[in-house]
């Protein structure tokens, strides 16, 4: 919400100034609540007026909470057919229902090996709506049909029987999940694959790839991550962006962090695929000789990646070539895992990153510690400016209108431009530390 932090402590969401920590409002939202929409990069922020809260399961006791930045909150009961749902960035709510005749339970056999056997499992289509959450009018409405399921480990749980002559067994197919973003909606269930835009429009068909999945794209519109053929073409990524739909042989990379500028470029690439540079209209602007895993960072002009084989490099986004590389920050040994997060202000990138406090010693069978710290690099020459080791306790670092907040499981960090520096607030239910 503008200038506020909203965390949950069980059923009670609390308002909390990003700059200070002062507490505004709480606001009970009911058992086990989904607030959303959700952010899709580690340690980034949605700013929402007002906030959607989907509480409860299916049955007649789910319900939506909507609460308004002031701390004002309007409650509405859900139809009890509803299965799942979110909350969108303009105040709607998303809900899946499940219609059709309920799958049998007993559509799986095992194999002679003991496998479960891979006779097509059949399902229930799912019908999404979008709504306005505080009236309950419809926006628009789709029907997702269920597509045929080859296995059926992938649509629920399995229990078998073995209280008869020769074992049954029974297929629990899980609920559907829906997952709102800025600007995109997702429905995924047994044998369920779709994509949405808010105002409805249908993304794309992914008929029954497992590795389709779509996110928003940083500079507009919608990234498909396809991983396979469009008819006869081998595609990896498909951008439907506000100049139009071009295709990617390499898996585009949507960066974690940006100062809010574009270099004109989509970067794409992927673990063992060179980085390649290419225009909006999907020509190939430049190839580096390098490979990296994941996009860190993205300005104008540079570019922070994970390198494949470990270490972080600052990329020229005018000539692919590398500007400096941090070999430590992300080592060989730690199997290429990035950063948890990352932020930037255009002038540095901060990550947060797992280090291990005894790692010299890792080789001759000595235990390592894990310390969470929070370093900023500069772009330029990658520089390390400042460093501060997080609280010990689970750590999560979002970025909220220019402010870097620690969520520990108890205190609320607030980290400033320059650095660590400066007091610290009681605030319940945690404690604010106000760096820099």
């Amino acid at each position: 919400m503008p200038g506020l932090v909203v965390v949950r402590r069980g059923t009670v969401l609390h308002a909390l100034e990003a700059g200070t920590g002062v507490e505004r409002w709480q606001v009970e939202v009911g058992g086990d609540p989904r607030c959303g929409p959700f952010a899709v990069a580690p340690g980034a922020a949605v700013v929402v007026d007002p906030l959607v809260c989907w509480s409860g399961s299916e049955g007649a006791g789910s319900r939506v909470t909507v609460v308004h930045a002031d701390g004002s909150a309007t409650v509405r009961r859900l139809d009890p057919a509803v299965a799942a749902a979110a909350g969108t960035a303009d105040g709607g709510v998303v809900t899946v229902r499940l219609v059709g005749p309920s799958p049998a339970t007993d559509q799986v056999s095992v194999t002679p090996t003991g496998g479960l056997d891979g006779t097509p499992v059949t399902g229930q289509d799912a019908v999404v709506t979008l709504e306005d959450a505080v009236t309950g009018a419809r926006l628009w409405q789709h029907t997702v049909a269920h597509q045929q399921v080859l296995d059926p480990a992938s649509c629920g749980s399995v229990t078998v029987d073995r209280s008869g002559p020769e074992p049954t067994y029974t297929l629990a197919a899980s609920p559907p999940s829906v997952f709102a973003y800025a600007g995109l909606v997702e429905v995924y269930g047994c044998g369920l694959q779709a994509a949405f835009r808010l105002d409805g429009t249908v993304v794309a068909d992914p008929g029954a790839s497992p590795w389709w999945y779509a996110q928003p794209y940083v500079d507009g519109g919608v990234l498909e991550q396809v991983g396979g053929y469009r008819g006869d073409t081998e595609v990896a990524s498909v951008l439907h962006g506000p100049g139009g739909v071009v295709t990617y042989p390499k898996q585009v990379l949507d960066p974690w962090a940006t100062d809010g500028t574009s270099p004109g470029l989509v970067l794409a690439g992927s673990a063992g695929v060179p980085l390649t540079a290419y225009g909006p209209d999907g020509g190939v602007r430049w190839q580096a000789t390098h490979v990296y895993s994941t996009l860190l960072v993205r300005t104008a002009r540079v570019a922070v990646l994970t390198r494949t084989y470990g270490g972080i490099a600052g990329v020229d986004l005018r000539t692919g070539r590398e500007l400096w590389v941090d070999p430590d920050l992300v080592a060989v040994d730690a199997g290429t895992v990035p950063p948890r997060a990352a932020f930037t202000d255009g002038r540095r990138a901060a990550l947060v990153v797992d280090v291990d406090a005894t790692n010299a010693h890792a080789a001759s069978g000595e235990s390592t510690v894990a310390t969470t710290v929070l370093v900023a690099l500069d772009l330029a020459t990658g520089a390390v400016r400042w460093r501060t080791t997080l609280p010990e306790g689970g750590s999560s670092v979002v970025a909220v209108e220019g402010h870097l907040i620690d969520t520990a499981r108890a205190s609320f960090t607030f980290v400033a431009p320059d650095g660590p520096g400066g007091g610290a607030v009681n605030h319940s239910p945690g404690t604010v530390h106000a760096l820099g």
